[in-house]
């Protein structure tokens, strides 16, 4: 079958690195020792997104340093309005306090003989990340180049985990029969999420609150054969939404700007092939709109995809730390 050949040619790869001793007594005597002094360390600081940059003010302005800044002050996807990836604090060596070495995301840049690139976890504090790079500038920008993807991705990664930590402290305990109906046994769901439609497939949750409202939307539909994965995405989520989002207005719903064109990509959620699509949302008749993320789920061995959609909107108000909410509980899915 078509998706199913697509799906077999379609490789993940993972990379993993770990360390086992198994009957070592000094291995597990090293491993209790880091434990300990793991659990002795301070919390660390920051809020969502955050990135600490300890770099000199010459190299920091630099070419190397603005290609540094290119990367991570890339705009966040999905967007209506731009925001960078990353809130970028750039402080001087010299000014570096015990305070500063708390936060969760750092990256150090510093331009010596000795051409450098390694990551520490748990450095100065518990969780973080700590990504240094040196050597002469060519050998910086070289670094930047080869390793930047990785890094950005591992912040955002030790990102999403700890938004998830949070929000696990006020999500329900069960979810609704419907989702377990589809295949969903496990996903974090806030309980500011309230559920306003419940049908066998699809179920809709609203937060609305004064000055910004976002919701959750799922269903499920029959894989179609006839096109590759993805291709009808924006199609399927405008029928749903029109349907089961309604706008303030009599007749108006919500649906997909095209004008700003969504992208997609291919990931692995929850164990399963998933085409991710980010974009703008719009209502026909009337004038709001905002951000959407939506995961199209194929699982293995059922003859149907699992759509998880978040979205958000609030005038004026900056989208990033809300649109990475709710990417952290919509990757939180299982099955």
């Amino acid at each position: 079958m078509r998706l199913q050949h697509f799906k077999n040619s379609f490789i993940f790869l993972f990379v993993m690195a770990f360390a086992v001793g198994c009957s070592n007594p000094s291995a597990d005597t090293s491993a209790a020792e880091e434990k300990k002094a793991h659990a002795s360390k301070i919390k660390s600081s920051g809020s969502h997104a955050e990135l600490l940059v300890i770099v000199d003010d010459a190299l920091w302005n630099s070419k190397a340093g603005l290609y540094l800044k290119k990367k991570i002050a890339q705009p966040f996807p999905g967007l209506p309005t731009p925001e960078s990836l990353f809130n970028v604090i750039p402080v001087a060596p010299s000014k570096v306090t015990s305070l500063l070495k708390r936060t969760k995301s750092i990256l150090i840049v510093e331009e010596r003989d000795t051409s450098i690139y390694k990551v520490d976890i748990n450095l100065w504090a518990q969780p973080q990340m700590v990504v240094y790079i040196s050597g002469n500038q060519k050998e910086i920008a070289q670094h930047i180049k080869d390793h930047s993807n990785e890094f950005i991705t591992a912040f955002q990664t030790q990102d999403r985990e700890l938004i998830k930590t949070r929000m696990a402290n006020n999500a329900y305990e069960t979810l609704p029969k419907s989702l377990g109906a589809m295949g969903i046994k496990k996903m974090l769901l806030p309980k500011n999420l309230e559920l306003s439609t419940d049908h066998d497939s699809v179920v809709v949750f609203w937060s609305r609150g004064v000055k910004t409202d976002q919701g959750l939307l799922v269903y499920r539909r029959p894989i179609n054969e006839d096109v590759l994965p993805g291709q009808d995405v924006i199609e399927a989520r405008n029928a749903v939404c029109k349907t089961y989002i309604p706008g303030v207005f009599e007749g108006s719903y919500m649906t997909t700007e095209l004008e700003i064109p969504p992208t997609q990509s291919m990931i692995s959620l929850g164990g399963q092939f998933a085409i991710e699509t980010r974009g703008v949302w719009k209502t026909e008749g009337d004038k709001m709109g905002g951000p959407f993320i939506n995961y199209t789920i194929y699982p293995e061995n059922q003859d149907a995809t699992i759509t998880i959609e978040g979205w958000f909107y609030g005038p004026g108000v900056k989208k990033r730390n809300f649109m990475l909410e709710i990417e952290a509980y919509l990757q939180s899915i299982e099955f």
